[in-house]
Formats: structure tokens, sequence, C-alpha cells
């Protein structure tokens, strides 16, 4: 289904009114014809289902318009728990990388970290691509809530989570790996830190541990900033939504559901991966089988093909001769008797 970013998300049953890049790429390039389904999105988590009514275009060469009818809108939660990322600006299209990758994950934010060993903050144009990039990726990956662009923080104010079942994590190959134990089971936000390319300071990293924040490695190797920022967003997702659940009759019991299902997909894995294997052996026999028993066959010899010999050619001519019947076979037959 087409996903349509627009501002403001109009009423079910109402029609709404398409216009700029999004239409254009709606009728040009998807060629979304009359009773397609769309679904339109605001980043701000509602999301509607719409159908397409038709399009038009002001002008010879006028901007392209595209008409949906609204047929329900809806709310829909923020992704729990929240993870906000805070790491210095990766240089060049990295971070438009990290951004991309960030909103697909399902982190919240991400804002700018003034660290020892960080780079310049982005600023003006670059912070709206970003802005930009972050719809792109909401649109592309169908979440309702876009990613947040923050403004540039100090180390201080990143590490100051004010309680409320907020906790600060920062990424540093020095902690033990991470898990969902480290943290209670009410954490309701988490704030991520990556540090700069040139690593953390050992007192920024002490600095962390006084304030209470938990030091952990999120994999055997260091990762370049836009790497580390959604590889650890990911397994802090992962993790922790599996251990407060996802929905269902109680958090504990979600919990327990997704393991069930995690054990059941590899279960069915192995068993058709095993059939697989048995397929391929079996194909494998058959194939040298059914060449030894046609190189033995009636029909081998009728088509002269064993193996490949003048005799077999020879062979091959008479017992075509016999099988067709023709004229001149019956009368070789006449003549010999």
């Amino acid at each position: 289904m087409h996903r349509i970013l627009i501002d403001e998300m109009p009423g079910a049953g109402d029609v709404c009114r398409v216009m700029g890049e999004e239409a254009r790429h709606a009728v040009r390039v998807k060629r979304l014809e009359a009773g397609e389904s769309v679904e339109l999105l605001d980043g701000r988590g509602r999301v509607a289902g719409a159908s397409v009514r038709g399009s038009e275009r002001s002008g010879g060469k006028g901007e392209w318009s595209l008409l949906v009818d609204v047929l329900e809108v809806r709310e829909v939660a923020r992704v729990r728990p929240r993870v906000e990322v805070f790491s210095p600006a990766a240089k060049g299209d990295r971070l438009e990388e990290m951004i991309d990758g960030l909103s697909q994950v399902g982190a919240a934010s991400w804002s700018a970290l003034r660290a020892v060993r960080g780079g310049e903050e982005p600023r003006g144009n670059r912070v709206a691509r970003l802005h930009r990039i972050a719809r792109e990726a909401a649109k592309q990956c169908g979440r309702a809530w876009s990613l947040e662009i923050g403004e540039g923080v100090t180390l201080s104010d990143a590490l100051e989570v004010g309680g409320g079942g907020a906790w600060a994590i920062m990424a540093d190959a020095s902690g033990g790996a991470f898990a969902a134990g480290l943290l209670p089971a009410g954490a309701q936000a988490v704030r991520l830190l990556i540090g700069p390319e040139g690593g953390w300071e050992p007192g920024e990293v002490e600095q962390a541990r006084r304030v209470g924040a938990l030091v952990c490695g999120f994999g055997p190797h260091v990762m370049r900033i836009e790497q580390a920022g959604v590889v650890a967003a990911g397994i802090l997702l992962h993790e922790m939504r599996e251990e407060i659940g996802t929905g269902g009759v109680s958090d504990v019991c979600g919990g327990r559901w997704a393991v069930a299902d995690r054990l059941r997909g590899r279960f069915c894995f192995g068993v058709l991966k095993a059939a697989a294997v048995m397929v391929r052996d079996w194909g494998r026999r058959w194939s040298s089988w059914g060449w030894r028993l046609w190189g033995t066959s009636g029909a081998c010899r009728a088509s002269g093909r064993r193996r490949g010999t003048r005799r077999g050619r020879r062979v091959g001519r008479r017992w075509r001769g016999r099988r067709s019947g023709s004229r001149r076979s019956r009368l070789r037959r006449r003549r010999r008797t």
C-alpha cells in the first residue's frame, strides 16, 4: 500500500487534496488510479486509510494534485520504551544515513552531543535536510511518529534524566554487554549516548558512572558513529520490548509469548531446512538412477543415445522404424523373411 505524508490530517469522510511532490510521485511514479487504497501519515501519531478519487493537473505544465477520500482515522501510540539517541554529528553523508537508520529501527529522537572529541553541530540547511530525511524514512517504514531532531546538548545535560522512569546508557567498550535485566522493569525512556569518532575521554566515562548511568557495550568490535547508534538503538528496543511486552493480557505474558513465537519460528525454519535437504538429496539420487535406467531402456535405443556410439545410433534408427511402422520398415522385414 502506498503511503502519503501530509501536514494536517483531515477527518473521516472528508476529501483530502494532496499537492506538491507527494502528488507527483503518486501519479507519475506509482501510477495510482481511482479506487486504489492509500495510507495517510502526518508524523504526529495519526494514520488514516483512504481511497483515491482521482488526479488533476492545473494548466499545461502545472503541478499535480491527488484527491483521496478519507475512510477512517486512528491514533497510534508511541513506541515503548522511548529511546533518545545523543551523539556527535558524523561527517559528510554519514549523519544522514544515521538519521535514516534510527528512524527505521524505531528511535524516538536524535540530538547532537557536545563531546571533547566531537565535531561541529549541524545548523541551518543541514538541520532542515535532517528533518526531511526523518519524514521520508517515516513514510518508507510506516511509522506514525516521525523521528524528532533535537537541539545540541552537553554531556552533563544528556546525563540529567530527571527521574520518572528514565535512564541513561553510555555506549563504550569498557562496559559489559547490555542486557534487559540491567534496567528496572518500569523504565519508560532510555537516553543512549554514542561517543565521537575518537572515542570517549576517560573523564567523560567517569562522569557518567558517577551520576549512575550504565556503561555498556553493544558488540564485539568498535563501530562508526552511524552504525553504533543504529545497532545500539535496535538492541535496546528489541530487548526492552520483550521485557515489558508489546500488549496483550499482561506485560509478562506478552514477553513470554514473544519468546514462544521466536522459538516456534526457529523450529519451523529447522523443519523446512531439513525437508529442503532431503528433497535435494532425493533429486540427486533420482537423477543418477534415471540416467542409468534411461541408458538401458528401449527409449534410449530408439533415440540412438546409447553412450553416443555409432552402433547405438544404428540401433536407434532400427527402433524408430519399428515403432513408427513406416512402409520402408515393413518392406525390410518382408525381404528378410
